[in-house]
């Protein structure tokens, strides 16, 4: 049988990311129940996550709790250095909280959940086609592997398709994905998907 995992994300409940992160579960792990805890940003996320945790694991008897955040966050420039050691910070926090951190895995994707949606290059362009209703004239998109360290990726997207919204858009690019690719170019997708087959049956 599939434990039961708890996922606590930087973005708020009912978010673009959290709905990718729920059908890439349900995609590896058919049947997997997953309990999603959201934040409004990676301040909140840092000062309440260790509660969550405690939470998930004890109350919701969660077996194992992912914590997913941006490398990229809502901060100024004078918080910088704060940005760079966040996982320690996290992981302090969470120590100090009491959570066995066997329990708990980390993962930053950089630089953002976007770069998961251009590491296929042909991903865009398809849902792109696909919702419009175009030929296969359109012209190609500039993402792939060359794209993975972008630092605006969200950019790139919004530029190809005139429009981009997160919360709706996000699901129905990954979707369109070859979810191998992103796998390849991916080091955080890779260690989601590892997360997932760990904790599946």
């Amino acid at each position: 049988m599939s434990k039961k995992i708890g996922i606590i994300t930087e973005a708020p409940k009912d978010s673009g990311d959290q709905k990718v992160f729920a059908w890439l579960a349900e995609k590896y792990c058919q049947g997997m129940e997953v309990v999603f805890v959201g934040n409004r940003n990676k301040s909140e996320l840092l000062n309440d996550s260790p509660a969550q945790c405690e939470s998930l694991l004890e109350i919701d008897t969660c077996d194992k709790v992912l914590i997913i955040y941006d490398l990229k966050p809502r901060w100024d420039k004078k918080q910088k250095q704060e940005n760079e050691n966040f996982e320690e910070k996290l992981t302090t926090k969470l120590r100090e909280q009491g959570i066995d951190l066997e329990k708990v895995s980390v993962v930053c994707i950089k630089q953002m959940l976007e770069t998961w949606l251009i590491a296929d290059e042909n991903a865009v362009r398809n849902y792109k086609i696909k919702k419009h209703k175009l030929t296969d004239n359109e012209p190609s998109f500039n993402g792939g592997k060359k794209q993975l360290n972008n630092p605006k990726p969200k950019n790139l997207i919004e530029s190809y398709l005139s429009e981009y919204n997160p919360t709706t858009t996000a699901l129905e690019i990954i979707k369109e994905a070859s979810l191998s690719k992103v796998e390849r170019w991916s080091e955080s997708f890779r260690n989601f998907k590892g997360f997932i087959a760990e904790n599946c049956e």
